[in-house]
């Protein structure tokens, strides 16, 4: 009786665990869309992809905080070769807790710090 019932208790946590966890995914999913609609760029994929998973205590209570990634194009950074770029959303429990779009073309800011050396031993010859 008593490996039934541990048996009832786990199965009703891992079903409340998944059942929260699509819930949170459809409310990381609206959000990102609406950041993207507000920013004015195109959001991409339709989806968003779990990457942080930790529970906190809050108030005496525990919640879980969750991050979510999901990709968007800027045209303003287009030009530059950026194509996808990455945005970040947290939710505590089923609340939004951050979010926030890439600001900065990380790609091409690393490439302004490259100097081609080739370049640079032609241009120190003459």
């Amino acid at each position: 009786m008593g490996l039934v019932l541990f048996l009832l208790v786990l199965i009703g946590l891992i079903g409340w665990a998944w059942s929260s966890q699509l819930k949170a995914k459809e409310q990381a999913l609206k959000v990102s869309k609406n950041l993207c609609e507000a920013q004015h760029v195109q959001w991409l994929d339709d989806t968003v992809a779990l990457s942080r998973l930790r529970v906190m205590r809050v108030a005496g209570q525990l919640k879980v905080l969750r991050g979510y990634t999901f990709d968007y194009l800027d045209e303003a950074l287009h030009h530059q070769g950026q194509r996808r770029t990455q945005g970040y959303i947290e939710l505590l429990g089923q609340e939004v807790y951050s979010k926030r779009l890439s600001l900065v073309n990380k790609k091409a800011e690393s490439q302004a710090n490259v100097i081609d050396l080739a370049s640079f031993q032609d241009k120190n010859q003459r």
